[in-house]
């Protein structure tokens, strides 16, 4: 292997099936399947036989001895180290593959250790640029996933900090016992979040960012994961030493989105107060979600924030029940809003409406006359809100009038609507049919309401460009939903039904769909299910499957299973289910399901058996089942 260094651009290739005879040897490294390291490329040379060995190359422009190195002990790597020394070491991980396993992250966090303690020499410190070049975005970005996790995480342990990875947001606790609310990451912000729930761990993370190499590390790290919302739990006031703490966190340049989260005390205002003096006003998105606060620091949130995201949940100020009024100015640059729970002022619907361009809002109330204020000012609408994209409404179990209605109808550019908790009839279920016929770019549909006609409905089968489609009825219903897709059996990706009756021909529609990737029944009734045959099913690229409360003591239903050679996520609960149903489990599955949840249900020893063939399952809940014929 030939290898020079250069501290601008790193460079490699392999060249293969080389017949160069003479190279000068002035370094020799022999890689062992026993190596602290192992790595996918030379491990597929050493399992070639002896017949197929090649002849082959690493060219490359870094030191690659000196990376080969280190890689055999975690002792091998250099007291002495400078960024040209790490990006030889992080960009040898990447082209030879290392393998992500539990020594790749004993390795970056000696690797850490050796970083920090060259940081506190004083002949170091003072000439800051032997690290200075790592700092590098573009450098970062094409780092692997896991090697970036595993710097973040050796920083929090050199501080004794537990961590929680968790869909690609950074969960810091006291202990991994520690409880934490996911339902506050929010899918319609575009960053991940890094969520603080103690006061204790704040105060850690705060004493790890007085560090200068910590602190710039943090920053490149946190924005090239994505990771630029920053979560604060309320208990990070309780033993703040004083309104002059530095809150060094605010310093990173990194977050677009801030969410207060749980600030319920009675000093919480002023606290929240001192806080928004911290942060950037070229914020993105604010989101206070449990708050207690005055309505001079909610003004001066939003006034000087003026962020594109506004979302505000259980929100209240004390003696009113109107939290958005005109003594608040309107956020102009409004594109993304989240209402819970919150009275508003019909201002500022009517700013809301009429001056801004918003493209999403979700709304959820609890109580008629916030819900009424709302309704009135939306009918009155009209045009001005053709470019919403994204509507989602929870009403407080009012029945909506006409005008509701009429006003979807101009909605042209929405994609997804979400309509849950209302009462209807028979006549106003016409309007909303009408509105949605209407609506030429839908893809996602979610209804949720008191009452369904079981023919009304047939126009949300047969609509091009549906993907999405969810139908709940809050009461059950016993005649049954007519499900005819005429043909426009390609499109659809998710489709889920819960209190319905549904007959063996709308069975025979749902499994003809083609591309479905996600079916969920809850609450309903099939009936003459023992007639249908689902050994016909052409929905074999389905990926999840959720099945509640369901009556399946047919032997026909084990033919859904043994169809499905794609299935990631499998969850089924209170179902009425014969022991041995998981045994119909296809034997592709063992290389696709991840995800596999039974609960309230009757399992035996092929069950069992057949669980444990998974080779690739990650989550596995069998919470309240009875187990028949099991030695244990």
């Amino acid at each position: 292997m030939r290898s020079d260094r250069s501290d601008v651009d790193f460079q490699y290739k392999f060249l293969n099936d080389c017949s160069i005879l003479y190279y000068e040897v002035t370094h020799v490294f022999m890689y062992e399947k026993d190596n602290f390291i192992s790595f996918e490329v030379l491990n597929h040379i050493l399992a070639l036989q002896k017949s197929e060995k090649l002849n082959g190359i690493i060219e490359c422009n870094f030191n690659l001895y000196y990376f080969l190195n280190t890689t055999k002990e975690i002792t091998e790597i250099p007291d002495e180290i400078n960024h040209t020394n790490i990006k030889t070491i992080l960009l040898g991980l990447k082209c030879l593959k290392a393998v992500n396993c539990k020594n790749i992250t004993k390795y970056i966090h000696a690797l850490l250790v050796k970083i920090l303690l060259n940081h506190k020499k004083n002949a170091l410190m003072k000439n800051y640029m032997y690290l200075g070049g790592l700092f590098d975005l573009n450098f970062w970005s094409n780092i692997d996933e896991y090697i970036k996790k595993s710097f973040i995480s050796g920083f929090l342990e050199i501080y004794m900090l537990k961590y929680i990875f968790y869909d690609g947001n950074l969960i810091v606790l006291e202990n991994v016992k520690s409880d934490y609310y996911t339902s506050i990451f929010n899918d319609h912000i575009p960053y991940k979040n890094i969520l603080i729930n103690s006061c204790k761990v704040f105060l850690c993370l705060e004493k790890m960012l007085l560090n200068t190499l910590i602190f710039n590390f943090f920053q490149i790290l946190l924005n090239v994961m994505n990771l630029k919302s920053l979560i604060l739990d309320g208990s990070i006031e309780y033993k703040i030493p004083n309104i002059k703490f530095k809150f060094h966190i605010f310093y990173l340049e990194t977050f677009k989105s801030i969410v207060f989260f749980n600030f319920m005390k009675s000093s919480s205002s002023l606290f929240l107060e001192n806080l928004s003096v911290l942060i950037r006003n070229d914020i993105e998105f604010l989101q206070l979600e449990l708050l207690k606060v005055s309505r001079n620091v909610l003004r001066l949130l939003l006034d000087q924030k003026n962020p594109i995201g506004l979302v505000l949940k259980n929100v209240s100020i004390p003696h009113s029940t109107v939290i958005l009024n005109r003594n608040i100015n309107f956020c102009e640059k409004l594109r993304y809003a989240q209402f819970q729970n919150v009275g508003i002022n019909p201002f500022w619907w009517n700013n809301l409406f009429f001056k801004s361009n918003f493209q999403t809002l979700i709304l959820s109330f609890n109580s008629i006359s916030s819900e009424e204020s709302f309704i009135r000012e939306f009918s009155k609408s009209r045009g001005t809100v053709r470019a919403i994209l994204h509507l989602e409404i929870s009403f407080y179990c009012t029945e909506i009038p006409k005008e509701f209605f009429d006003s979807l109808l101009n909605l042209n550019h929405l994609r997804t609507l979400k309509l849950q908790t209302y009462k209807t009839n028979e006549q106003t279920e016409i309007y909303l049919i009408n509105a949605i016929k209407n609506m030429n770019r839908l893809e996602n549909i979610d209804i949720s309401q008191n009452f369904f006609s079981t023919k009304s409905y047939n126009i949300l089968f047969m609509k091009d460009g549906i993907e999405t489609l969810y139908l709940k009825n809050d009461e059950f219903e016993i005649n049954i939903l007519e499900i005819a897709f005429t043909g426009n059996y390609k499109l659809l990706k998710q489709i889920g039904f819960s209190n319905m009756t549904i007959g063996i021909t709308g069975l025979i529609e749902i499994f003809k769909l083609e591309n479905l990737e996600m079916l969920s029944f809850e609450c309903c009734i099939f009936e003459s299910i023992d007639n249908f045959c689902f050994s016909y099913s052409k929905s074999q690229y389905l990926k999840c499957l959720h099945l509640h409360d369901l009556d399946l003591n047919t032997n026909n239903f084990v033919y859904v299973l043994i169809k499905l050679d794609f299935l990631e996520i499998l969850e089924i609960s209170s179902c009425k289910i014969q022991p041995g149903l998981l045994t119909g489990l296809g034997l592709m599955c063992d290389k696709s399901l991840s995800i596999l949840s039974f609960k309230f249900g009757f399992l035996n020893s092929n069950d069992l058996n057949r669980i444990k063939n998974i080779k690739v399952l990650e989550d596995l809940n069998l919470m309240e089942c009875r187990f028949f014929q099991c030695n244990f």
